[in-house]
């Protein structure tokens, strides 16, 4: 439409990077471990998954405290 419109059919578009400051609150660091944590379970499960792995997992709340806590998932060819 821009061909036929007689216009340019580039267009680009910078700007200039400013320094600026970025405020972290203390519960980020924990945040972000957990979000990588996570996605790399998630990535396994889902590898797994696709190679026809049947995949099981079991939960058990050992305390109080989430470092007191297990999950055990379990890999097996189907």
């Amino acid at each position: 439409m821009m061909r036929m419109a007689g216009k340019d059919l580039e267009r680009t578009f910078y700007t200039q990077p400013k320094p600026d400051s970025v405020t972290v609150k203390q519960d980020t660091a924990p945040g972000l471990m957990a979000t990588v944590k996570y996605g790399a379970i998630g990535g396994t499960i889902l590898f797994a998954l696709d190679k026809g792995y049947e995949v099981t997992g079991h939960f058990e709340a050992g305390g109080p405290l989430p470092f007191d806590d297990q999950l055990t998932i379990s890999f097996a060819r189907r």
